[in-house]
């Protein structure tokens, strides 16, 4: 005990001197630092109390397996305007999903979506690390795809926005053969109407959809012209036409043409008629090419069983010769 300036005793346990923290703001750090105070998917999932863990599944052409796993938080995955509607779904407790017991989700994901996850991630937990993330042109539809898959409605408005805003007569393309290659189906209908829109753009001077895009996504764009088409699909631009594509592209022109004239061949059919007859024998008992045929006229029926005909000529003709030359050299023994 001590005294006051009064005299009286002053207990020493009374008051304490103020220390450092009461005197210096706590340190700001950042998502990127050791012990952080931003939440973030990539810390230590020890300091950052992880309550779930993501296994990312890929695998290569011989099967084997890669395995990733990445240590998350339900309450992010699950909670705020970010949030994904599948983690929601297999998180719960009470859910009768697997995981919710074992706390793991393992997913098994194309490579190139796989490759994308960790900036999905970044995306759910932007609010809480601070870590921003920018779409580009090469991004934006693989993340558009896990938003699908995901069910992150967020992510879904924000990678659509970017694709319609940023898409252009140079990048189509690029968006196409991702959009192909993903099987997405929204993507390929933005950019059925953007090339509708900007056809006069596209052709000639952007080979790359052009080159890539099969013969169907022409044929969903209503405003195509039976004039465009037929410059798309004119000699220079499609000088080989394989038997695959040949009655999708028939049936394109099928589809414009309101005024059939069967007097004379377009360009397209003279180039069809040989790339068709190579492969009659397909189409013998083919109900959907014999549907598409009807529509092309008796001339160029006329004109593809001629050819037909002559190939099949040409066949025996290779046949009984390759026979021949057998049974020469059977003689000679």
């Amino acid at each position: 005990m001590s005294e006051s300036d009064t005299g009286k005793p002053v207990d020493d346990d009374y008051y304490e001197e103020l220390g450092a923290s009461d005197m210096q703001p706590p340190h700001q750090a950042t998502g990127e630092e050791d012990g952080a105070m931003f939440l973030d998917w990539r810390l230590d999932p020890h300091v950052s109390h992880s309550d779930w863990t993501i296994r990312i599944i890929t695998k290569n052409k011989n099967k084997d397996a890669t395995v990733v796993e990445y240590h998350v938080h339900r309450n992010v995955l699950t909670y705020g305007l970010r949030s994904s509607g599948y983690f929601q779904r297999v998180c719960r407790i009470e859910s009768d999903f697997r995981e919710s017991s074992t706390r793991t989700s393992q997913i098994e994901l194309e490579q190139v979506l796989a490759e994308a996850f960790p900036t999905m991630l970044d995306f759910i937990y932007q609010d809480v690390s601070k870590r921003q993330v920018s779409l580009t042109s090469t991004s934006a539809t693989v993340l558009h795809c896990l938003a699908q898959y995901f069910d992150i409605g967020a992510l879904r408005y924000e990678t659509m926005a970017f694709i319609k805003n940023s898409l252009h007569v140079n990048n189509c393309g690029t968006y196409y053969k991702q959009a192909y290659t993903l099987r997405n189906k929204v993507v390929l209908g933005v950019l059925v109407d953007f090339c509708a829109t900007m056809i006069c753009g596209i052709f000639p001077r952007v080979h790359t959809i052009v080159e890539y895009a099969e013969p169907q996504f022409w044929a969903h764009i209503n405003e195509l012209s039976l004039a465009t088409f037929r410059e798309l699909t004119n000699e220079a631009l499609l000088p080989v036409i394989e038997s695959t594509a040949a009655l999708d592209l028939l049936s394109a022109e099928a589809s414009l043409v309101k005024n059939p004239e069967h007097s004379k061949l377009s360009s397209l059919q003279e180039r069809c008629i040989k790339p068709l007859s190579c492969n009659y024998k397909l189409m013998l008992d083919d109900k959907r090419a014999a549907t598409i045929l009807q529509k092309q006229g008796s001339l160029f029926l006329s004109s593809l069983l001629i050819e037909s005909l002559r190939v099949s000529s040409n066949d025996i003709v290779a046949k009984d010769a390759e026979f021949k030359s057998k049974r020469e050299r059977y003689d000679l023994q």
